[in-house]
């Protein structure tokens, strides 16, 4: 069935976008990624929210 092979593929690539989050978090949790450009886009989005 061309649906079952549609959800199929798209599981999968939903499985492997959830696997690169989870490298992620990793690498987040020790250390090795700096996250300072979204932390600071984050603060501007609250500071335009906040107006």
């Amino acid at each position: 069935m061309p649906s079952s092979t549609y959800v199929f593929i798209d599981t999968s690539r939903l499985l492997k976008f959830a696997r690169r989050i989870d490298e992620i978090n990793q690498l987040i949790r020790e250390g090795f990624v700096v996250v300072a450009d979204l932390t600071y886009s984050e603060k501007q989005q609250a500071k335009f929210v906040a107006k």
